[in-house]
């Protein structure tokens, strides 16, 4: 073993630790990390190790699990083999801290076939054995003192890898039934460098998991061996059971923030007396804080304002809302500071929040949930939302990608019944996926009812962008507006807007106080003059075409320029009058500077999809990887610098289940996705996410391991098709085409709604992509709970039968599986069919139909088969996404969709009742009363435009009668039309000449 480090061994224990003579029970939840170190060697061929400083690294990088460390008392020139074999014994012992979870690293000198000890001669020929190793674990795990146990059993020795593989086949032949082990090495086949496992143990920790409250062991294990090149042995283990439990208060598994936000909470709560830091987080809810309390300046007059609405109104919506830039997100986290006592208390008393003034209202602890919208869909939203009010069930529902329209129902129902209010603070809902889909689908409705409260932020119109004109619409906002119709009642009172403009004097204050807070730490070394010369010429100066006076994010943009470069502080003329973007491209330049490698890991994150790029599995590095001027770039070594040098532009998040960076504002991203060669970028991460998961996919077979689509990286399973879509003009599809093993391990419900996206011809698709589309009705309802069940092979067979439609004939001969079921399709001739979906799920004949178009701009299916209840569809993705009962009785004949006069959906359906009736399909809510005259069953029902511009029904029925009807007056137009001797089956409608409708 090599150690880069000369400094002499430490001759005590690490401090923090105990002695055995010392050991108390470990507190719950807490983890034994248990050093088996060797510091002198006698044979001089072998040098001294300073272990004792590594050790206390490892234990400093485990604290926040409340790890304690049980020294070895041992003198160094005293550990010898019978020391270790004492050393071995103690750890074994089920009287020595029984059932507690245990870290045992061994470091210090070895071979293949031995580890050294104080004693052993060099070469190292004899020492401690795999045997003797194996037999210390199986003892420990087969003893029923620790069969709720784990242990973790790390080699960090030269030649580790053939040790600890010796090791395992010792455990597998003389102690099969021990479990709940992560065996591992830190050396592959020669020597290893002392301080490699606390560098990937660190990184790790901080960059590759940093959000998750808990780590698996066995991903974990797999993460490290893969970082080391080393052994791994994770056969008994499971990340559900098996895990690493953070105890500490962790700002990045509560908030999303930029990083250098995140570092300068966690070192404010690091200050705090253990009982406070306990308190002081709000449970993980995605909130976004925005500026922190110690740097807000200004808005008192929008704060007040929210402030009072929290403390007045019952329900309805108040959005918050604003150009980019502005501030909306930090206001909002100001008055989450100040309305939430545990960190409104403790800010205040360690000084960090200054008290709001005598007579402003203040409420308590007001939010059920707090949540930042950026890259989360309408299902995750409804997850949310459901788990806040305390409906477990829906949450589940909503976690599984049920339909988001059904579920927005059962949630309206679970919550009309509420006795207690429910108050959402939700952020960013631009930023959202769908977000026209979540305020007008979601938000609006649950705004309605009498005890739900919603405060969102919100630029105004989705075409709303920094540094560009303010678009003429505002549909976000017109999304959000309640919809009186739908109700029968007005509510324009249950909405109201604050808005967040320019406030140079409050720009002044938080650029002051940024720049003062690094003077204080040390950071920035300047005079107070210059900083106040700095910060007036950057509020008031306009020398670059008559800039307007800029917002929030320019002045936190301009902050970390001058953090970075100081002597932008005595001359900031290269700041002044920038835009958003002129600033972000003058951090990316410096950052280039810097180290080049970090442009395309930057690049990587502007075109990422989702909430961001995992570091985990490799994503973030293999994208960025393909956006490199030189594959050959070690993108994965810069990942750790990046983090530090441009925390103010990176965002932690969370997304299945992983730790996902993204840049911290819209702005960043908008500077990589308007660029003229997205298309090519995007073919090129295709073709590298879908290598990466051909080689994890090979991997796991070549060691046995059923393959399902869980086996790729989250990101790659629910992104690809994406990444692949936005690359369709570089040739990106056919690159994911090329390769079925990976595309059928792809998320579904991802790939049909990317083949079925607006402005692409889905008959333009590779075979094999549209093969899956086709028959993905079947591969959706594929049963899995089969435990020998192999989905991949069924994804496979309804893929190729799929392909067979499309084309013609079979494709051709794929590599064979040792699976004989399902059988795989060899030759055949089918009568081609065109690229469809298949919408399934109507228990008998489908009687009628009708196109509405939801706010977002995307088409919606309402059909019927004759009973009480209707069914909306996405055609896009073929999903059901909704559904409602009509109340009909005799079942519904007859729908049709029209578009009310504030701009949103209505469907009208008719039934053997001899009535029509009109719905809100956001809803579900019948709009009035049902609309009556027909004197037998209702059998068609149309929607027509009449002469002065207003919608119009008209319906036919077994009463011989065509009935006029204006659905907003909720009346009969007119006398009934007859003539006919029989039943009316059918209403078509045209316009004559003259321009005016025609039945």
């Amino acid at each position: 073993m090599t150690d880069p480090h000369t400094s002499a061994p430490s001759p005590h224990p690490a401090l923090g630790t105990t002695s055995p003579q010392e050991l108390e029970p470990l507190p719950e939840g807490g983890i034994e990390l248990f050093p088996v170190n060797f510091t002198a060697y006698q044979h001089p061929y072998l040098p001294d190790l300073d272990t004792e400083r590594h050790v206390q690294e490892i234990a400093d990088l485990l604290a926040p699990y409340r790890a304690r460390t049980t020294a070895w008392a041992t003198p160094a020139d005293k550990r010898d083999r019978q020391a270790v074999e004492d050393r071995l014994a103690l750890w074994t012992n089920p009287t020595h801290l029984p059932g507690q979870n245990t870290v045992l690293y061994w470091v210090g000198h070895g071979s293949a076939g031995h580890l050294a000890h104080h004693r052993t001669p060099a070469p190292i020929t004899n020492g401690v054995t795999p045997a003797d190793i194996a037999q210390a674990i199986g003892s420990r795990q087969l003893h029923p003192d620790n069969a709720d146990t784990w242990a973790i059993i790390v080699l960090d020795a030269c030649f580790s890898q053939d040790f600890a593989r010796a090791v395992h086949l010792e455990l597998f032949t003389h102690h099969r039934g021990a479990d709940r082990y992560l065996l591992l090495s830190t050396a592959a086949q020669g020597l290893t460098e002392l301080g490699a496992l606390t560098r990937a143990l660190r990184r790790a920790l901080h960059i590759t998991f940093p959000t998750q409250p808990a780590i698996g062991l066995l991903t974990l294990g797999r993460h490290l061996a893969a970082e080391l090149g080393g052994f791994v042995d994770d056969l008994t283990l499971d990340d559900h059971r098996d895990q690493l439990v953070n105890q500490s208060a962790n700002a990045a598994a509560a908030i999303s923030a930029p990083l250098d936000q995140i570092a300068e909470l966690q070192a404010v709560i690091d200050q705090l007396p253990a009982d406070e830091q306990r308190h002081f987080l709000p449970k993980a809810s995605g909130a976004e804080l925005g500026e922190l309390a110690w740097y807000f300046h200004g808005r008192t007059l929008q704060r007040d304002q929210i402030l009072r609405w929290l403390s007045t109104a019952t329900h309805g919506t108040l959005i918050v809302t604003g150009p980019a830039g502005a501030g909306k997100s930090a206001l909002l986290g100001h008055v989450l500071l100040h309305t939430n006592t545990r960190l409104r208390d403790i800010l205040t008393r360690h000084g960090h929040l200054t008290p709001l003034p005598p007579g402003t209202p203040r409420p308590d602890d007001p939010f059920d949930l707090t949540a930042h919208l950026a890259g989360l869909t309408p299902a995750r939203t409804l997850h949310l939302i459901a788990a806040a009010a305390g409906l477990p069930e829906l949450a589940l529902q909503a976690a599984e990608a049920r339909p988001p329209a059904d579920l927005t129902a059962q949630l309206l129902d679970a919550l009309s019944a509420r006795d207690k209010p429910l108050t959402l603070l939700l952020d960013a809902l631009d930023e959202a996926d769908q977000p026209l889909v979540i305020a007008d689908q979601i938000l609006r409705p649950l705004a309605a009812l009498p005890q739900v409260r919603i405060m969102v932020g919100t630029r105004r119109s989705t075409r709303e962008g920094p540094d560009q004109p303010t678009p003429t619409d505002t549909d976000l906002l017109d999304a959000l507006h309640p919809n009186s119709a739908a109700t029968g009642t007005p509510q324009a009172a249950a909405l109201q807007c604050v808005e967040v403009a320019q406030d140079p004097e409050a720009l002044a204050g938080y650029l002051h106080a940024k720049l003062h807070a690094a003077k204080l730490r040390g950071t920035l070394h300047a005079d107070e003059a210059d900083i106040a010369d700095a910060v007036h010429r950057l509020v008031t100066d306009h020398q670059h075409g008559s800039a307007e006076p800029q917002h929030f994010l320019y002045a936190r943009l301009a902050a970390h320029e001058i953090l970075a470069d100081p002597d932008l502080l005595t001359d900031p003329t290269p700041l002044i009058g920038r835009t958003h973007r002129q600033l972000f491209t003058h951090a990316l330049q410096r950052l280039d500077r810097t180290d080049a490698r970090y442009t395309p890991l930057l690049r990587a994150l502007g075109l990422a999809q989702g909430r961001g790029l995992p570091d985990q599995d490799g994503i973030w590095a293999t994208t960025a990887k393909a956006l490199a001027p030189y594959r050959t770039n070690d993108t994965h070594a810069a990942i750790a610098a990046l983090v530090r040098d441009a925390a103010p532009y990176l965002a932690l998040d969370h997304e299945s289940g992983q730790s996902v960076y993204r840049l911290a504002h819209r702005t960043f991203t908008e500077h990589f996705t308007t660029a003229s060669y997205t298309s090519t970028a995007h073919t090129a991460i295709t073709q590298a996410l879908t290598e990466h998961a051909r080689r994890t996919l090979r991997a796991l077979a070549a060691h046995g391991i059923t393959l399902q689509p869980q086996s790729i990286s989250p990101y790659t399973r629910h992104h690809l098709a994406t990444h692949a879509r936005l690359g369709q003009s570089a040739g990106a599809r056919h690159t994911l085409a090329e390769h079925v093993d990976v595309l059928d391990a792809l998320d579904l419900t991802s790939i049909t709604t990317n083949a079925f996206h607006g402005g692409l011809d889905p008959n333009d698709l590779p075979p094999p992509i549209a093969g899956a589309v086709l028959l993905q009705h079947h591969a959706q309802q594929i049963n899995t709970a089969q435990p020998d069940h192999d989905t991949l092979a069924w994804r496979r067979w309804w893929r190729r039968l799929g392909t067979t439609y499309i084309q013609g004939t079979p494709p051709s001969p794929e590599i064979p599986t040792p699976q004989s079921w399902p059988p795989t399709l060899i030759a055949g001739s089918v009568q081609r069919r065109q690229l469809h979906l298949q919408l399934t799920g109507h228990n008998g004949g489908v009687w009628a139909l009708a196109v509405f178009t939801v706010p977002d701009g995307t088409p919606r299916l309402a059909t019927t088969d004759g009973n009480a209840g209707v069914l909306i569809w996405d055609p896009a993705t073929a999903t059901q996404i909704g559904g409602f009962s009509t109340g009909h009785s005799g079942g519904v004949t007859a729908v049709a969709a029209f578009t009310a006069s504030d701009g949103t959906p209505r469907l009208a359906t008719t039934g053997g009742d001899r009535t029509v009736r009109i719905w809100d399909p956001a809803t579900r809510a019948q709009v009035g009363k049902p609309l009556t005259g027909h004197t037998s069953a209702v059998t068609a029902l149309i929607a027509f435009t009449a002469s002065d511009g207003t919608t119009r029904l008209a319906s036919a029925s077994y009463d011989k009668t065509v009935r006029i009807w204006d659905p907003a007056a909720r009346t009969q137009v007119g006398e009934p039309l007859i003539g006919h001797t029989g039943l009316v089956r059918a209403l078509a409608v045209f316009t004559a000449s003259d321009g005016t409708p025609r039945l």
